[in-house]
């Protein structure tokens, strides 16, 4: 009787592991929408504020902004995205 009232404990366990992990998922699908809403809003932004430096770039003299010189890189950069935030990191390989 001991085995098998543990075999009941255990399956409770995991059938509340289950819903658990289930309303964790739900949560992270609803962040990752939220954040997909929030990078599809930024993008007219985005477009047209590159239109515009396109359109000024013409005029400003290259030795005033530096940023606005042709350079060759100098490194690759990498950035790992995870689930966990402590363990995103970026490097770079030269």
């Amino acid at each position: 009787m001991e085995n098998l009232r543990e075999i009941r404990r255990h399956i409770r366990a995991v059938k509340e592991i289950r819903h658990i992990t289930k309303a964790m998922k739900m949560v992270a699908t609803a962040g990752l929408k939220r954040a997909q809403d929030r990078v599809e809003a930024a993008r007219p932004f985005a477009k047209k504020l590159s239109e515009v430096l396109i359109d000024i770039a013409p005029l400003v003299p290259k030795e005033e902004f530096p940023l606005l010189q042709p350079t060759e890189p100098d490194g690759v950069g990498i950035l790992v995205v995870t689930s966990d935030r402590g363990s995103a990191e970026g490097s770079t390989r030269r």
